[in-house]
């Protein structure tokens, strides 16, 4: 699991060799859990947990399925991923709104932590997906809640490039625009269950067209005025990581364009013409981004500063 982490980071060749973690995607889905049996346990939850901070602080959301041991009550959301405060983490409700009965509710209790989870639910029980050879079936559980919710990630960032990789931002929307839930009797931990946010449905079921319509209503400072990001061939950028210069690849007609770099807040870091290098030795170690302005088009990377 945990190589699995470090491959979406910083994804490699076939033959595991030439990572770029500009090709890092900017949300994963996870329907797994690692029980005991497969050897994850208390003592080395901060192993995995590590892997997904990393994850979350490269701009990767980390869409992660809650578990189906609902049915055993509270406190069954119990096992990493599903555990962690850097997962987004996804219940199931049915075909009625309602949650299902599989689909398992906080608070994390495993780790002593009490946090809350599942952050949102989806539609989970019943769903049409694809199967091979150009088959298609119907199942349920928390693994087909949690695709809609990194779906609507992938819509959001569609959308509105300018959030790829603000994490908090992307997640506090999912939180503002889902659609509160409740239960009555069936609390858990703090919650009754009549709370907006509880144990049971989180903030509420994921309202994927509200989340892209304040996506889209949402600007980044320091880039403002960004009007399209266009992917071509005549421009790269390396070595990425980047230790102290970045090299920059480019057809003539990007000379005399400027360049922005601002870091995964927006806020401005630095500002100038292009050149065939630029040093970034003063750089703190982290996640950043570049972007070419040219008055006819422009270009948007990221790099990571080690």
């Amino acid at each position: 699991y945990i190589s699995c982490f470090e491959w979406f980071l910083a994804p490699t060749d076939t033959a595991g060799q030439n990572p770029r973690p500009d090709l890092a995607p900017d949300v994963i889905n996870n329907s797994w859990s690692c029980p005991p049996s497969e050897g994850c346990h208390p003592d080395n939850f901060f192993i995995m947990e590590l892997a997904v901070s990393n994850l979350r602080s490269s701009g990767v959301v980390v869409v992660v399925s809650a578990g189906n041991s609902g049915r055993e009550g509270c406190g069954t959301v119990r096992t990493p991923a599903a555990i962690f405060e850097s997962s987004f983490t996804v219940g199931a409700i049915q075909q009625n709104d309602t949650i299902a009965s599989f689909s398992s509710i906080g608070p994390v209790s495993v780790d002593s932590s009490g946090r809350l989870k599942p952050q949102l639910v989806a539609p989970g029980r019943s769903v049409r997906s694809s199967l091979p050879d150009n088959r298609f079936g119907r199942f349920s559980g928390t693994s087909m809640a949690g695709p809609h919710v990194a779906g609507a990630v992938a819509l959001m960032v569609s959308a509105n490039p300018l959030i790829a990789g603000q994490v908090d931002t992307i997640e506090a929307i999912l939180k503002r625009t889902a659609d509160p839930r409740t239960l009555s009797g069936r609390g858990c931990g703090p919650y009754t269950g009549l709370e907006e946010v509880n144990h049971i449905y989180g903030h509420g079921r994921l309202n994927a067209y509200e989340a892209v319509k304040q996506a889209l209503a949402y600007d980044t400072s320091g880039v403002t005025g960004l009007d399209r990001i266009v992917f071509d061939r005549d421009f790269r950028i390396f070595p990425n990581p980047v230790m102290s210069h970045l090299r920059l690849d480019y057809d003539k007609v990007w000379k005399g364009t400027n360049f922005v770099i601002f870091d995964v807040t927006g806020r401005t870091i630095l500002t100038g013409v292009l050149g065939p290098k630029l040093d970034l030795s003063f750089l703190p170690t982290g996640l950043y981004y570049l972007q070419i302005r040219h008055p006819e088009r422009r270009k948007f990377f990221k790099f990571i500063k080690l």
